[in-house]
């Protein structure tokens, strides 16, 4: 949870792909008793704003027992504050269901 404190900052905040604000401790305290969940990234890139700011988007596919479940569309703002870089904003939203048509 360490890790966690220090890569998020202070004033962080999130909105769900279900569309529910979460800040930084709301985060925390869900994580501290989520289960893992097995996840596969794609199409990961970084956009530099300038020396100390990126855009960093990606689409993440959750998996249940190797079945491919949700996708969503994932959108993080990262600032270099501190010596360090933390996440400021991030974002979720649903993109599509990997399962195929029947």
């Amino acid at each position: 949870m360490q890790v966690l404190d220090a890569l998020l900052a202070e004033d962080f905040f999130e909105v769900g792909a279900s569309g529910a604000p979460y800040d930084k401790g709301k985060v925390k305290r869900l994580l501290s008793v989520e289960a893992p969940v097995a996840r596969d990234l794609a199409d990961f890139a970084l956009i530099w704003r300038d020396l100390a700011t990126a855009v960093v988007t990606y689409r993440v596919a959750s998996r249940a027992n190797d079945v491919p479940e949700v996708e969503t569309a994932r959108c993080s703002l990262w600032v270099f504050r501190g010596h360090r870089w933390q996440m400021r904003y991030h974002q979720g939203t649903h993109w599509m269901p990997l399962r195929a048509a029947p």
